[in-house]
């Protein structure tokens, strides 16, 4: 088992080395794993190197494409943005039926952030008048 912590970071972590070589050589997990295998330098990052970019040729001119009026467009448009699938009907809302309340939230949330929440002129009582 190779571990990568180098010997100048070592010296940092002696407790969390002593615990790593406690249980690593517990007699089962020793079975397993082996002797412990301690690196004298850690691993250097090395970036890999960079392709080389090559410019890309320029796209070919697009071919001109003759104006047509704006109304033939417009005629053409609604022509092609005929839907597919038919619209489903609108679901009616069961609490539409209800009548209008009288009751203005407005007012609710008013009372409710000045006054207190309970006791005589608070805001529940204010909610039970109203």
């Amino acid at each position: 088992m190779g571990i990568t912590i180098d010997a100048s970071v070592r010296p940092k972590y002696l407790n969390l080395i002593r615990h790593l070589e406690t249980i690593v050589n517990q007699p089962k997990l020793k079975a397993v794993y082996g002797e412990i295998d301690y690196c004298e330098k850690a691993a250097q990052h090395v970036p890999a190197p960079k392709e080389k970019k090559e410019p890309k040729p320029a796209p070919p001119p697009a071919p001109k494409v003759e104006k047509k009026p704006k109304k033939e467009k417009k005629e053409e448009e609604e022509e092609e943005e005929e839907p597919l699938v038919p619209a489903e009907p609108k679901v009616k809302n069961p609490l539409d039926d209800l009548p209008k309340s009288t009751f203005n939230l407005e007012d609710w949330k008013r009372a409710y952030s000045n006054k207190d929440t309970r006791g005589p002129g608070g805001s529940i009582e204010w909610f039970y008048e109203k």
